[in-house]
């Protein structure tokens, strides 16, 4: 999905951990004798309840994983800023202060308007 807090490799590690889980609760309830169709259904509801906290746990790891992760790089980036302001702080209070500049107008309000350049 274009939003999912989940990278690519993450998406495809999940879906190989329940495709795996799959098949092997489902090779664990495999028999050769017929089954009814309320055999069938019961099968697969505890394929799924069987299935279901391997999956569930690697995507909830994947998710911590990525949100811590992305806490260190916001904590990072702060305290980058910081250091910054900090510099640009001392840096502007140790340099003496300039005169003021002038605009354009005021520097040539003195001359005359015969005078050439």
């Amino acid at each position: 999905t274009p939003y999912s807090q989940l990278a690519r490799p993450h998406i495809i590690t999940c879906f190989v951990c329940y495709l795996a889980s799959t098949m092997l609760a489902n090779a664990m309830f495999y028999s050769k004798d017929p089954l009814t169709v309320l055999q069938g259904i019961l099968i697969g509801i505890m394929s799924s309840l069987m299935t279901f906290p391997t999956t569930f746990a690697f995507q909830l790891m994947f998710k911590r994983c990525r949100r811590a992760a992305h806490q260190r790089a916001r904590e990072e980036d702060l305290k980058r800023r910081s250091e910054l302001v900090e510099a640009a702080e001392a840096e502007k209070s140790s340099t003496p202060s300039a005169a003021p500049r002038r605009s354009p107008r005021t520097a040539f309000a003195g001359r005359s308007e015969d005078a050439t350049v």
